[in-house]
Protein backbone atom coordinates (compact mmCIF):
# COMPACT_ATOMS: atom_id res chain seq x y z
CA UNK A 1 0.00 0.00 0.00
CA UNK A 2 2.67 2.61 0.73
CA UNK A 3 4.63 1.55 -2.76
CA UNK A 4 1.25 2.45 -4.35
CA UNK A 5 1.04 5.53 -2.22
CA UNK A 6 4.52 6.56 -3.55
CA UNK A 7 3.83 6.22 -6.91
CA UNK A 8 0.79 8.16 -6.55
CA UNK A 9 2.63 10.89 -4.72
CA UNK A 10 4.81 11.05 -7.67
CA UNK A 11 2.74 10.73 -10.37
CA UNK A 12 3.36 13.25 -13.60
CA UNK A 13 0.60 14.31 -16.53
CA UNK A 14 0.44 12.37 -19.01
CA UNK A 15 -0.85 15.26 -21.63
CA UNK A 16 1.33 17.64 -19.90
CA UNK A 17 5.21 17.92 -20.05
CA UNK A 18 6.15 18.70 -16.43
CA UNK A 19 2.87 18.81 -14.77
CA UNK A 20 1.75 16.91 -11.76
CA UNK A 21 -0.80 14.28 -12.17
CA UNK A 22 -3.50 15.99 -9.37
CA UNK A 23 -5.70 13.32 -9.41
CA UNK A 24 -3.46 10.79 -8.35
CA UNK A 25 -1.63 12.93 -6.14
CA UNK A 26 -3.98 15.04 -4.29
CA UNK A 27 -6.31 12.20 -3.22
CA UNK A 28 -3.39 10.54 -1.44
CA UNK A 29 -2.14 13.23 0.20
CA UNK A 30 -5.51 13.79 1.47
CA UNK A 31 -6.14 10.74 3.08
CA UNK A 32 -3.05 10.73 5.16
CA UNK A 33 -4.84 12.82 7.94
CA UNK A 34 -7.74 10.55 8.05
CA UNK A 35 -8.27 7.71 10.54
CA UNK A 36 -9.68 5.67 7.30
CA UNK A 37 -8.03 3.39 4.60
CA UNK A 38 -4.89 5.65 3.35
CA UNK A 39 -3.95 7.39 6.59
CA UNK A 40 -0.31 7.17 8.17
CA UNK A 41 -1.78 5.09 10.94
CA UNK A 42 -3.49 2.61 8.30
CA UNK A 43 -0.38 2.50 5.56
CA UNK A 44 2.02 1.55 8.83
CA UNK A 45 -0.21 -1.50 9.99
CA UNK A 46 1.19 -4.41 8.15
CA UNK A 47 -0.38 -7.69 8.25
CA UNK A 48 1.96 -11.24 9.22
CA UNK A 49 0.61 -14.05 9.79
CA UNK A 50 -2.98 -12.88 10.11
CA UNK A 51 -2.31 -10.27 12.99
CA UNK A 52 -1.42 -6.38 12.23
CA UNK A 53 1.98 -5.22 13.69
CA UNK A 54 3.31 -1.63 13.80
CA UNK A 55 5.64 -0.78 11.06
CA UNK A 56 6.47 2.87 11.06
CA UNK A 57 9.36 2.22 8.91
CA UNK A 58 7.84 1.43 6.23
CA UNK A 59 6.42 5.23 5.90
CA UNK A 60 10.15 6.49 5.19
CA UNK A 61 10.19 6.86 1.34
CA UNK A 62 6.25 8.89 1.63
CA UNK A 63 7.85 10.70 4.53
CA UNK A 64 10.46 11.76 2.21
CA UNK A 65 8.48 12.39 -0.72
CA UNK A 66 6.12 14.49 1.41
CA UNK A 67 9.32 16.62 2.28
CA UNK A 68 10.42 16.88 -1.29
CA UNK A 69 7.04 18.04 -1.98
CA UNK A 70 7.42 21.15 0.32
CA UNK A 71 10.13 22.60 -2.25
CA UNK A 72 7.78 22.54 -5.25
CA UNK A 73 6.80 25.46 -6.94
CA UNK A 74 2.93 24.31 -7.36
CA UNK A 75 1.51 26.12 -4.14
CA UNK A 76 -1.30 23.45 -4.64
CA UNK A 77 0.83 20.65 -3.89
CA UNK A 78 3.07 21.90 -1.47
CA UNK A 79 0.21 22.97 0.74
CA UNK A 80 -1.09 19.42 0.58
CA UNK A 81 2.34 18.07 1.43
CA UNK A 82 2.59 20.49 3.98
CA UNK A 83 -0.83 19.10 5.86
CA UNK A 84 -0.12 15.74 5.40
CA UNK A 85 2.75 16.15 7.74
CA UNK A 86 0.91 18.29 9.96
CA UNK A 87 -0.89 14.90 10.40
CA UNK A 88 1.82 12.72 11.30
CA UNK A 89 3.00 14.82 14.45
CA UNK A 90 -0.42 14.80 15.48
CA UNK A 91 -0.89 11.08 14.98
CA UNK A 92 2.67 10.10 16.60
CA UNK A 93 2.01 12.10 19.58
CA UNK A 94 -1.04 10.93 20.09
CA UNK A 95 0.24 7.07 19.35
CA UNK A 96 3.02 7.77 21.69
CA UNK A 97 0.18 9.37 24.18
CA UNK A 98 -2.18 6.71 24.08
CA UNK A 99 0.66 3.43 24.13
CA UNK A 100 1.00 2.48 28.08
CA UNK A 101 3.46 -0.35 27.09
CA UNK A 102 5.53 2.25 25.65
CA UNK A 103 5.82 -0.34 22.67
CA UNK A 104 4.56 2.43 20.15
CA UNK A 105 5.77 5.25 21.85
CA UNK A 106 9.15 4.13 21.37
CA UNK A 107 8.36 3.25 17.22
CA UNK A 108 6.61 6.67 16.76
CA UNK A 109 9.02 9.15 18.98
CA UNK A 110 12.19 7.32 17.11
CA UNK A 111 10.00 7.83 13.70
CA UNK A 112 9.96 11.73 14.61
CA UNK A 113 13.40 11.82 16.17
CA UNK A 114 15.33 10.15 13.14
CA UNK A 115 13.57 10.72 10.59
CA UNK A 116 11.17 13.57 10.47
CA UNK A 117 13.62 16.29 12.53
CA UNK A 118 16.76 15.48 10.21
CA UNK A 119 14.30 16.84 7.23
CA UNK A 120 13.21 20.02 9.14
CA UNK A 121 16.86 21.09 10.07
CA UNK A 122 18.04 21.07 6.11
CA UNK A 123 14.49 22.53 5.41
CA UNK A 124 14.88 25.92 7.59
CA UNK A 125 18.70 26.03 5.97
CA UNK A 126 17.45 26.70 2.45
CA UNK A 127 17.34 30.21 0.61
CA UNK A 128 13.87 30.28 -0.54
CA UNK A 129 11.69 32.34 2.04
CA UNK A 130 8.51 30.71 1.01
CA UNK A 131 9.66 26.82 1.45
CA UNK A 132 11.43 28.39 4.59
CA UNK A 133 8.32 29.24 6.24
CA UNK A 134 6.54 25.70 6.11
CA UNK A 135 9.30 24.33 7.46
CA UNK A 136 9.45 26.56 10.63
CA UNK A 137 5.72 25.95 11.00
CA UNK A 138 6.43 22.52 10.99
CA UNK A 139 8.62 22.92 13.96
CA UNK A 140 5.73 25.37 15.36
CA UNK A 141 3.50 21.88 15.06
CA UNK A 142 6.17 19.73 16.56
CA UNK A 143 6.88 21.82 19.68
CA UNK A 144 3.11 22.15 20.34
CA UNK A 145 2.76 18.09 19.85
CA UNK A 146 5.48 17.27 21.68
CA UNK A 147 5.93 19.95 24.92
CA UNK A 148 7.19 18.07 27.94
CA UNK A 149 8.55 14.94 26.01
CA UNK A 150 12.22 14.06 27.81
CA UNK A 151 13.92 13.81 24.13
CA UNK A 152 16.12 17.16 23.13
CA UNK A 153 15.47 16.10 20.17
CA UNK A 154 11.84 17.16 19.64
CA UNK A 155 12.10 20.61 20.78
CA UNK A 156 9.58 20.64 23.17
CA UNK A 157 11.30 23.81 24.64
CA UNK A 158 10.23 25.47 22.21
CA UNK A 159 6.67 25.54 22.92
CA UNK A 160 7.06 28.54 24.95
CA UNK A 161 7.37 30.88 21.72
CA UNK A 162 4.07 29.91 20.61
CA UNK A 163 1.07 32.41 22.02
CA UNK A 164 -2.33 30.51 21.06
CA UNK A 165 -3.23 33.24 22.78
CA UNK A 166 -2.12 36.57 21.46
CA UNK A 167 -1.07 35.32 17.49
CA UNK A 168 0.74 38.79 17.57
CA UNK A 169 3.29 37.82 20.48
CA UNK A 170 3.47 33.95 18.58
CA UNK A 171 7.45 33.91 17.22
CA UNK A 172 6.68 31.20 14.76
CA UNK A 173 3.85 33.62 12.90
CA UNK A 174 6.01 36.42 13.44
CA UNK A 175 9.32 35.52 12.58
CA UNK A 176 7.49 34.42 8.84
CA UNK A 177 5.25 37.52 8.60
CA UNK A 178 5.96 38.98 5.11
CA UNK A 179 6.52 42.48 7.01
CA UNK A 180 9.60 42.84 7.94
CA UNK A 181 8.90 45.18 11.08
CA UNK A 182 7.11 41.72 12.48
CA UNK A 183 9.82 39.70 12.00
CA UNK A 184 12.10 42.40 13.58
CA UNK A 185 9.69 42.06 16.73
CA UNK A 186 9.81 38.29 17.21
CA UNK A 187 13.69 38.76 17.15
CA UNK A 188 13.45 41.35 19.41
CA UNK A 189 11.32 39.56 21.85
CA UNK A 190 13.48 36.38 21.20
CA UNK A 191 16.30 38.17 22.70
CA UNK A 192 14.49 39.63 25.66
CA UNK A 193 13.46 36.30 26.69
CA UNK A 194 17.35 34.84 26.26
CA UNK A 195 18.64 37.45 28.08
CA UNK A 196 15.72 37.12 31.05
CA UNK A 197 17.16 33.96 31.12
CA UNK A 198 20.66 34.37 30.83
CA UNK A 199 20.29 36.58 33.75
CA UNK A 200 17.97 34.18 36.03
CA UNK A 201 20.34 31.37 35.21
CA UNK A 202 23.29 33.38 36.85
CA UNK A 203 21.69 34.11 39.99
CA UNK A 204 19.53 30.54 40.15
CA UNK A 205 22.80 27.84 39.98
CA UNK A 206 19.74 25.30 39.87
CA UNK A 207 17.97 26.74 37.63
CA UNK A 208 17.44 24.72 34.12
CA UNK A 209 18.14 26.76 31.05
CA UNK A 210 15.12 28.10 28.84
CA UNK A 211 16.14 26.13 25.96
CA UNK A 212 18.77 23.40 25.20
CA UNK A 213 21.91 23.29 23.46
CA UNK A 214 20.45 21.33 20.36
CA UNK A 215 17.10 24.14 20.39
CA UNK A 216 19.99 26.98 20.80
CA UNK A 217 22.03 25.71 17.85
CA UNK A 218 20.21 23.74 15.62
CA UNK A 219 17.25 25.84 14.93
CA UNK A 220 17.57 29.36 16.69
CA UNK A 221 20.52 29.94 15.71
CA UNK A 222 20.33 28.88 11.96
CA UNK A 223 16.62 31.53 11.98
CA UNK A 224 18.98 34.79 13.47
CA UNK A 225 21.65 34.25 11.05
CA UNK A 226 19.57 33.82 7.77
CA UNK A 227 18.41 37.91 8.03
CA UNK A 228 22.03 38.64 8.30
CA UNK A 229 22.97 36.58 4.51
CA UNK A 230 20.48 37.87 2.85
CA UNK A 231 21.09 41.37 4.11
CA UNK A 232 20.07 42.99 0.34
CA UNK A 233 19.27 47.12 0.79
CA UNK A 234 19.10 49.87 3.79
CA UNK A 235 14.97 48.84 4.42
CA UNK A 236 16.53 45.40 5.98
CA UNK A 237 18.66 47.17 8.18
CA UNK A 238 16.72 47.53 11.56
CA UNK A 239 15.32 43.14 10.98
CA UNK A 240 18.89 42.58 10.66
CA UNK A 241 20.13 44.39 13.56
CA UNK A 242 17.66 42.80 16.05
CA UNK A 243 18.87 39.51 14.17
CA UNK A 244 22.61 40.29 14.94
CA UNK A 245 21.39 40.53 18.75
CA UNK A 246 20.26 37.51 19.02
CA UNK A 247 23.23 35.71 17.43
CA UNK A 248 24.90 37.54 19.86
CA UNK A 249 22.73 36.38 22.85
CA UNK A 250 22.28 33.09 21.84
CA UNK A 251 26.41 32.51 21.54
CA UNK A 252 26.17 33.46 25.33
CA UNK A 253 24.71 30.35 25.90
CA UNK A 254 26.14 28.12 23.27
CA UNK A 255 29.09 25.06 24.35
CA UNK A 256 32.48 26.13 23.33
CA UNK A 257 32.53 23.28 20.14
CA UNK A 258 29.43 25.40 19.15
CA UNK A 259 30.76 28.47 19.55
CA UNK A 260 34.00 28.23 17.81
CA UNK A 261 32.08 26.35 14.76
CA UNK A 262 29.87 29.22 14.93
CA UNK A 263 32.88 31.96 15.04
CA UNK A 264 34.88 29.68 11.88
CA UNK A 265 32.00 29.43 9.62
CA UNK A 266 31.47 33.17 9.79
CA UNK A 267 35.09 33.75 9.10
CA UNK A 268 35.13 31.33 6.07
CA UNK A 269 32.14 33.23 4.58
CA UNK A 270 33.33 36.77 4.51
CA UNK A 271 35.41 36.62 1.55
CA UNK A 272 32.27 34.60 -0.09
CA UNK A 273 29.64 37.60 0.51
CA UNK A 274 31.14 40.85 -0.35
CA UNK A 275 27.75 42.84 -0.21
CA UNK A 276 26.98 41.84 3.15
CA UNK A 277 30.36 42.44 4.60
CA UNK A 278 29.39 45.47 7.03
CA UNK A 279 26.51 43.15 8.84
CA UNK A 280 28.95 40.25 9.06
CA UNK A 281 31.41 42.41 10.73
CA UNK A 282 28.67 43.34 12.77
CA UNK A 283 27.54 39.87 13.62
CA UNK A 284 31.59 38.93 13.98
CA UNK A 285 31.17 41.72 16.96
CA UNK A 286 28.17 40.16 18.55
CA UNK A 287 29.73 36.65 18.54
CA UNK A 288 33.22 37.88 20.26
CA UNK A 289 31.12 39.70 22.74
CA UNK A 290 28.97 37.14 23.62
CA UNK A 291 32.93 35.06 24.56
CA UNK A 292 31.69 33.77 27.86
CA UNK A 293 34.83 30.95 28.54
CA UNK A 294 37.32 31.03 31.06
CA UNK A 295 40.96 30.81 29.60
CA UNK A 296 43.42 28.02 31.05
CA UNK A 297 47.30 28.75 30.35
CA UNK A 298 48.32 26.05 32.53
CA UNK A 299 50.31 28.26 34.80
CA UNK A 300 49.27 29.52 37.89
CA UNK A 301 51.40 32.66 38.08
CA UNK A 302 49.92 34.01 34.80
CA UNK A 303 53.12 33.71 32.55
CA UNK A 304 52.75 31.48 29.00
CA UNK A 305 51.68 28.08 29.01
CA UNK A 306 52.36 24.89 26.93
CA UNK A 307 48.76 25.07 26.04
CA UNK A 308 45.43 27.20 25.67
CA UNK A 309 42.15 25.77 26.61
CA UNK A 310 38.49 27.38 26.95
CA UNK A 311 35.94 26.06 29.66
CA UNK A 312 32.42 27.60 30.53
CA UNK A 313 32.65 30.20 32.91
Amino acid sequence: MVAQAVADVNAVSTSYVGEHDFERILPVLNKLGDTEEGSWLDLSMIRIEGSFIDGTRVLLPLIYTCFQLLYDSDGVVSRAANKALKCLLTISSEQAAEDTQQTKRNAWVKLIETTFVPCLKIGITTKDMTTRRSFIMLISHLARNFEGCDSVHLYGDLKCLIRDDDLELDFFLNVTHVQLHRRGRAFNRLRRMLTTAHEDNSTAADKSPLFSDQTLSNILLPLAVHPVYEYKSKTDEAYVIEAVAVVGEICKHLSWSKYNNMLQSLLNNLTRYPDQERVLIAMLCAIVDAFHFTIDTGRADGGEGNGVSANNS
